[in-house]
């Protein structure tokens, strides 16, 4: 099978596209359309990590910008440093769930591990203590909610998927071995088409970081967000969850034929 990886950009240039875009959508509150191109590039380390030998570098590097971009969402306000380390290192580990299930599990596994991983890991900062120090992928658009009038059936995290799903469109389309342009034009639907659907939904109700917040504090909220909650994130969490343990089951069995 022919790899798709591409070896144009090395790993510490595709660190640097990735943390540049990020620190400028954190910063561009008002309008932070970067965020759905700014964690393509760590796709790309992810698959140059999957066929190294030692993937921890590439990791190393996307720690580092995930860090860097956690602090710009804080506005660079230093106090929250640890945090940011923190949960950089959690997030992390959504890409190195790429590269563990695909060494375990063949080359052929996708990017749904890491975009199910990161999906999940958010699920359970929402039901910590914690939540309200602690920066999810959605907040990028807590500025905009009349962009986000879409999410009342499937919660706050849903804005997250989507930012994920146009990131992995915008990955395909640039940083494989090839432009693909079908993918870039996926990327520009999948991307624009949210905010519109929600301009034309008058009389919807945007799920808010707000109202996560106060429904997952005990307080209120709309109908279908009482009955449903984080639908999105939730399921993540039970299919990742299943994914981990069949492929531990697998690594296991893959050591023990080796002994014999």
């Amino acid at each position: 099978m022919a790899k798709k990886t591409s070896t144009r950009f090395p790993p510490i240039v595709l660190a640097c596209l990735s943390m540049a875009f990020l620190v400028a959508g954190w910063l561009m509150s008002s309008f932070p359309v970067l965020i759905l191109a700014a964690l393509a590039p760590l796709f790309a380390i992810t698959d140059q990590s999957l066929e190294s030998e030692n993937p921890w570098n590439g990791l190393e590097l996307i720690w580092i910008t995930l860090t860097a971009g956690l602090l710009a969402a804080w506005q660079f306000d230093f106090i929250h440093l640890i945090t940011a380390f923190i949960q950089a290192i959690g997030l992390t580990l959504a890409f190195g769930s790429y590269v563990w299930v695909g060494r375990t599990l063949g080359p052929r596994i996708g990017k749904w591990v890491t975009i199910l991983f990161w999906l999940a890991l958010e699920y359970l900062l929402i039901k910590s203590p914690w939540r309200t120090d602690l920066i999810l992928l959605a907040d990028a658009f807590q500025l905009k909610p009349s962009w986000l009038k879409w999410d009342a059936s499937l919660g706050f995290t849903a804005v997250t998927l989507w930012i994920l799903i146009s990131n992995w469109l915008f990955y395909v389309a640039i940083f494989r071995s090839s432009i693909n342009l079908m993918a870039l034009v996926a990327f520009i639907l999948v991307a624009s088409l949210p905010p519109i659907v929600s301009v034309l939904s008058l009389s919807s109700v945007p799920i808010t970081r707000d109202i996560m917040e106060a429904v997952y504090q005990g307080g209120t909220g709309p109908d279908v967000y009482m009955a449903k909650g984080e639908l999105v994130a939730r399921s993540a969490l039970w299919i990742m969850a299943l994914v981990l343990m069949f492929t531990g089951v697998k690594a296991v069995t893959q050591k023990e034929k080796k002994k014999k």
